[in-house]
């Protein structure tokens, strides 16, 4: 006759009473039906739109969302675009979004270009991503080397301020638009451009934004001048 040893409950010397450790709990068996209706509810129709917003939304634009209840005060350019100044509206498309220009850019006054540079400092949805296409707009417009010179005093002034952004979203934006405008007026950015360098060598500093500074400051150096002012502040560059 075979005898099965008894092993109780493990007492705690400590405390007198059964250990935690000595209760084991069974495996919970898997119930073959619950499985399958857990399963159908996963791929819904209506389960199954929601993760496709969610992603094609994340792929068209992932800065975060401006809420309108928040009690945060707007700055210029938001109280600028909200109240109809720059005459566009932001178009969603199925894979990016663009402006789409009640009034033509050539027909609009290039006065307001300084606000909208003041925008690319926001990182909030849709001003950031208004200010970014619009100032790409304005500065590859037809004649914007003519119209950018009476503003580029104040431009410049914004860019500065941009730059002081702790955003690595924003500070990108703002290098991007920087190539844009030098592309725009050229050897016109030369006697400004030392207030743009120093910001930007500060930030090559930074290991992920070395390359888009970098890239900046090829764009920026367009002849022996820029370079010139360039390689005072950055030796090494060239």
């Amino acid at each position: 006759m075979s005898s099965k040893k008894f092993s109780g409950p493990v007492i705690s010397k400590s405390t007198g009473l059964p250990s935690a450790r000595s209760s084991k709990r069974k495996p919970r068996e898997s119930n073959p039906t619950t499985s399958a209706r857990r399963s159908n509810q996963k791929n819904t129709p209506r389960t199954q739109r929601k993760r496709f917003n969610e992603f094609t939304s994340s792929r068209i634009d992932v800065n975060k969302r401006s809420d309108p209840f928040s009690g945060r005060p707007k700055n210029g350019f938001e109280d600028f675009y909200e109240s109809g100044g720059l005459h566009c509206r932001l178009q969603h498309g199925t894979r990016n979004m663009k402006l789409q220009w009640e009034i033509p850019v050539e027909q609009q006054p290039y006065f307001i270009l300084p606000i909208i540079t003041s925008g690319l400092r926001d990182d909030r949805h849709p001003y950031i991503t208004i200010a970014q296409k619009a100032f790409e707009a304005f500065t590859s417009s037809e004649g914007a080397r003519e119209r950018i010179q009476p503003e580029i005093v104040k431009i410049v002034a914004e860019m500065r301020q941009n730059m002081s952004s702790k955003s690595m979203t924003v500070l990108r934006g703002v290098f991007t638009a920087l190539q844009q405008l030098s592309r725009a007026v050229q050897s016109d950015l030369n006697e400004h451009l030392q207030k743009i360098i120093v910001p930007l060598t500060r930030h090559a500093r930074n290991k992920q934004l070395n390359d888009s500074v970098m890239e900046t400051l090829m764009v920026l150096a367009c002849d022996d001048e820029a370079m010139g002012i360039i390689r005072r502040r950055f030796p090494t560059f060239g």
